[in-house]
């Protein structure tokens, strides 16, 4: 990941989350957005910016229950007084438009929203908007227990609120949305443990730099024991073949998502999506020079989901596609 910039965190603020009631039931529909609210002055459950299109969302792939990103199209529009469920970062990607808004109560903004632009509004916040052009949208919802969970090894008790901002802007936290996003057009072909990674640096990143109650996220330094180093790496070796999880390998070290990713890159010289998958091309490259199996069973047994991904990342690393690789042995197999 690309280093953004420094900034400080946001002061305590005015603009607070308000508590949802908790005891009033709901059941999410099935189809669009995943991302909901309620309306404050009904209680009816809503798709967040209910007008909007989702031209794209993570729903079905193999971090899903990470964060949630979509794509929406929103037309011009005026959306009634909603609560999100989720914390939810939307980032502007073209045009300029002028965006009303009241936050929590309050009185009513008017400003002027241009791309490259986020709006951050914390769980539980009565927000009223209205839009005069619309445009597409990036948008992120990370549900609170996902939130809580990268911030559990600061101060598991803490409450996890964010201060609510609008049209501002923030180097890294597009980097890592927009790294996010061009995963999911390609079919996210670097699997679970690369969109789990993003989602964790994404929200670690919120968490220092505009959570509401100090979460002082970092990362532990000197690396894993030689011990624990050669636990992981035969973990991953014996189960290459299965749709690893983070979590799994950091608890080989008893630690959280967060710290291990950083730890683990400390001592491999990787992060741990990047080491899994070279010693997946590894063992791919290895099929390939000793076996004749076809391209989809080898691709099983590297731990792709389909030959498809299997020859995106191998080309990515090797620099040719699995069957120029076997073309190119002639004879030798």
């Amino acid at each position: 990941m690309r280093r953004g910039h420094e900034r400080k965190r946001p002061a305590p603020a005015q603009e607070t989350a308000w508590a949802l009631d908790s005891a009033r039931p709901y059941s999410a529909p099935q189809t669009g957005s995943r991302i909901f609210a309620l309306e404050t002055l009904t209680g009816r459950l809503r798709q967040f910016c209910g007008g909007n299109e989702v031209l794209m969302s993570n729903e079905g792939t193999p971090w899903a229950d990470t964060v949630k990103v979509e794509v929406h199209r929103l037309c011009a529009q005026e959306e009634p007084e909603t609560a999100p469920l989720d914390h939810c970062v939307s980032f502007k990607l073209s045009g300029r438009d002028t965006l009303e808004w009241k936050l929590a109560g309050k009185g009513f903004s008017n400003r002027a929203y241009s791309a490259s632009e986020f709006c951050l509004v914390s769980k539980g916040t009565p927000v009223w908007a209205r839009w005069q052009k619309g445009g597409e949208f990036l948008v992120i919802a990370i549900p609170p227990a996902f939130a809580a969970s990268v911030a559990e090894a600061t101060n598991p008790r803490r409450q996890i609120e964010f201060t609510n901002l609008w049209t501002f802007r923030d180097p890294e936290a597009e980097h890592l949305m927009k790294t996010m996003w061009y995963e999911l057009k390609a079919g996210c072909p670097a699997g679970r443990l690369f969109g789990e990674s993003l989602a964790i640096a994404f929200t670690a990143h919120l968490l220092r730099h505009y959570s509401v109650f100090s979460h002082k996220i970092e990362p532990y330094r000197g690396g894993l024991s030689p011990a624990a180093l050669r636990k992981v790496a035969d973990y991953v070796q014996a189960n290459l073949h299965e749709d690893l999880r983070l979590q799994q390998l950091a608890d080989l070290t008893h630690l959280s998502s967060f710290h291990f990713a950083h730890v683990f890159k400390q001592s491999a010289g990787l992060a741990p999506h990047r080491y899994v998958l070279t010693q997946r091309i590894a063992l791919a490259k290895a099929l390939l020079e000793k076996t004749r199996l076809p391209l989809t069973e080898i691709a099983f047994r590297v731990g792709f989901p389909s030959q498809a991904h299997l020859t995106v990342m191998f080309r990515k690393i090797v620099g040719c596609t699995p069957g120029s690789y076997r073309g190119s042995l002639g004879s030798r197999i």
